[in-house]
């Protein structure tokens, strides 16, 4: 989401295997110059957030309900922030991401009332 700002700091959490491979440079990131192959390569880095957060999930069992509600508002909504990305067409440049309140509403009533694999506490 900050992707200028970390590359321009000197932050950068893409594997450089990855830039290789997809043929995109340093340059390109802070630029922010989005092409076919910037946007495999940031389709890439979504899977695998998407991944992670996967495995996360079953954090959510070993908390105390009222750390389980937020987490699953938290996991929800940094679901939803990736989704934006990839509405967005990867590009994380032209305005900062950030959900709409629309948005916001729906993770607070899906972490609510909504069905997910989260399982209830017997």
């Amino acid at each position: 989401m900050t992707l200028k700002r970390d590359v321009a700091e000197g932050r950068l959490f893409i594997p450089e295997t990855d830039l290789a491979q997809h043929g995109v440079s340093r340059e390109q990131l802070l630029e922010g110059r989005v092409d076919e192959s910037m946007k495999r390569l940031l389709w890439k880095q979504t899977i695998r957030a998407k991944n992670a957060f996967a495995l996360a999930e079953p954090l959510a069992l070993e908390l105390p309900r009222r750390k389980a509600g937020a987490f699953k508002r938290w996991w929800l909504g940094a679901l939803e922030v990736l989704h934006e990305i990839r509405r967005r067409e990867y590009d994380v440049w032209t305005r900062p991401v950030a959900l709409s309140g629309r948005s916001r509403m729906q993770v607070r009533i899906q972490a609510r009332f909504g069905r997910t694999t989260f399982r209830s506490r017997g």
